[in-house]
């Protein structure tokens, strides 16, 4: 698969209200790498430089975003368009929606807003592509993003969010990662409880599930009750399989628990495709290959 890709990661806003200790984001640059490397990791193709954009910080204003997206298009249409966002969100006022902030945001000033992703969407213009958005507030963005609306010249076109338009999207200092994303890398990393027996993870039949089912329970869990609910949007004539990369690599290595269930799963998986052709084996032996006593083969039960 030709994939590309930019992610955004920001902690170090510029504006001092997003910059207070009870505002800062501490993880939000790491898991913006984390992604990049899984990106690198997705695509078949070695000049992966030249087509996967991480934007940190100072990086990451308008001007940054859009001229990424434009050296990602100068490279040719891509299979697969991911566009990765950790930070700061504001919910706004409807019916404009919320929005991202970019670095040089401004608390009520509309930042990265739905209609700015659908320029940037269009702009690579990718036969896929995954809108990824983890931030406060995060449905009010994909919400007011008419691109996940309709197919055009694409075969699919998938967003998710880490929170309702009214939830926070929380960070975890044991996990050294926000809640969303952890589950968004181990999803994808080798050995993940939802990829097929390929290594592939089917987007909308096993990671929006994931996502929906298992960020709740670790929020409600790790931040004393509170409700995170992921969203999801957009729609497809295809699905999208996305390869799994070792976890790490991207700085987070699975946990036993999890190796072994995955283990135990994979081998379940193979046993049970040998059990089913051995069956059939038998079946045809015993059942579809009888003989008469003349030595003809019969298609009657023996």
């Amino acid at each position: 698969m030709r994939a590309t890709s930019i992610s955004i990661g920001i902690g170090q806003y510029l504006h001092e209200e997003y910059a207070k200790s009870d505002m800062r984001l501490h993880f939000a640059q790491d898991d913006a790498q984390a992604f990049s490397l899984y990106a690198r990791g997705a695509d078949d193709v070695d000049d992966s430089d030249t087509r996967h954009r991480l934007l940190v910080d100072g990086e990451a204003d308008w001007d940054g975003v859009r001229l990424a997206a434009t050296q990602i298009a100068a490279a040719g249409r891509p299979d697969l368009f991911l566009l990765y966002l950790s930070g700061h969100g504001e919910a706004g006022v409807a019916p404009t929606g919320g929005w991202f902030c970019l670095v040089d945001a401004k608390p009520g000033e509309p930042s990265l807003t739905g209609s700015r992703i659908e320029e940037l969407l269009r702009i690579v213009d990718a036969s896929n592509t995954l809108l990824i958005v983890d931030c406060c507030f995060a449905e009010a963005l994909i919400g007011r993003c008419d691109f996940f609306r309709h197919l055009q010249n694409s075969r699919a076109r998938f967003a998710v969010a880490s929170a309702r338009a009214d939830q926070r999207s929380w960070e975890d200092s044991g996990l050294k990662r926000s809640v969303f994303s952890d589950v968004l890398i181990r999803s994808l990393s080798v050995g993940s409880a939802v990829a097929d027996a390929s290594g592939h993870v089917d987007v909308e039949r096993a990671l929006f599930p994931a996502l929906r089912e298992q960020v709740p329970l670790l929020a409600s869990s790790r931040k004393d009750g509170a409700i995170q609910e992921p969203v999801t949007a957009g729609m497809a004539t295809q699905e999208i399989r996305l390869p799994t990369v070792f976890g790490r690599s991207l700085g987070r290595p699975l946990s036993v628990s999890e190796a072994i269930r995955s283990g135990v799963k994979r081998f379940l998986v193979a046993a049970a495709v040998v059990l089913v052709a051995t069956l059939a084996g038998l079946d045809a032996l015993v059942y579809h290959l009888a003989f008469r006593p003349l030595g003809r083969s019969s298609s009657v039960p023996a």
